[in-house]
């Protein structure tokens, strides 16, 4: 069970918010109301995995600063959910029954009211994270360290920023600090400057 289910699901216990069986509460559609005076952002979720949704919404919900609004299963409804709310950030899992690969990056970024993506994999960040801001997506978290680092993410997309993982900064910063040695290898040196003497004049001087 990886971090993100384990942790979430202590919280709810340790804060009694357990009441009934699991899968009667991963199936509620959230209907949080901003405390008066807040400002809550709403986020859409899109995922196939009941746990897993339902251990993102309880770190959503319980930010302070942001509501799941609605979540769905697939991508299909998830597009279509775009286009209906107009959440102001959807948090769309990579891998899904109805969509794999790069094509969630696709589809909610090129959806008719498009909105702010972070991304969600099980899969090698140092692959995929590049590949899909190139796409459009405002960020890339691994699905193992969400516990700790979904709503940094979160917040910093809600702020205008691209967010990725320490590691995947320094790895993008390197490749970027490479090609720039290689560029600057590779422009001409300075020509050499003009005396302003043709050799014959030169030779008639002298």
């Amino acid at each position: 069970m990886c971090n993100v289910i384990r942790k979430c699901l202590t919280n709810a216990l340790q804060k009694q918010l357990w009441h009934g069986p699991l899968m009667f509460l991963m199936h509620i559609k959230p209907t949080y109301l901003a405390p008066i005076g807040i400002m809550l952002k709403n986020i859409l979720l899109i995922d196939d995995h009941d746990i897993i949704r339902y251990g993102l919404q309880t770190l959503i919900d319980k930010s302070g600063t942001c509501r799941v609004i609605d979540f769905q299963c697939g991508l299909a409804k998830g597009v279509a959910a775009i286009e209906r709310l107009a959440p102001d950030l959807v948090v769309c899992d990579m891998s899904m029954d109805d969509s794999k690969g790069l094509n969630p990056v696709h589809a909610a970024v090129k959806a008719p009211s498009p909105r702010p993506v972070l991304l969600l994999s099980m899969h090698d960040e140092m692959i995929y994270a590049e590949q899909t801001l190139a796409l459009g997506a405002k960020g890339h978290l691994i699905k193992e360290n969400a516990h700790e680092h979904l709503m940094q993410a979160i917040n910093a997309i809600l702020a205008g920023n691209v967010w990725v993982s320490a590691d995947v900064n320094i790895y993008l910063l390197n490749r970027l600090m490479t090609r720039n040695k290689s560029l600057n290898a590779a422009r001409p040196g300075p020509e050499p400057q003009n005396s302003g003497h043709t050799p014959s004049q030169h030779q008639k001087e002298t």
